[in-house]
């Protein structure tokens, strides 16, 4: 059920593996218009790779006025 077998034995080709693999779950394409509200037309249109996450309905909403707090070092526009 794991993809053990699929991990290269050295860590050189570990780490090409590792890049490989993640680059394609953070295309920031999935994500343009957000970036674009976030960053600016200029800046948001060119990030090629991101993280994206989402708030828990149980806990605090996020909002542009706490996000600050728990993501300090998200300097947006």
């Amino acid at each position: 059920m794991g993809i053990l077998d699929q991990v290269p034995a050295t860590d050189a080709e570990r780490r090409a593996w590792l890049g490989k693999s993640r680059m394609a779950r953070s295309d920031a394409e999935s994500f343009r218009e957000k970036l674009i509200e976030e960053y600016g037309k200029e800046k948001g249109s060119k990030i090629k790779y991101c993280e994206a996450f989402q708030d828990s309905e149980y806990g605090t909403r996020l909002t542009k006025q706490n996000m600050e707090h728990y993501f300090p070092f998200l300097k947006t526009k």
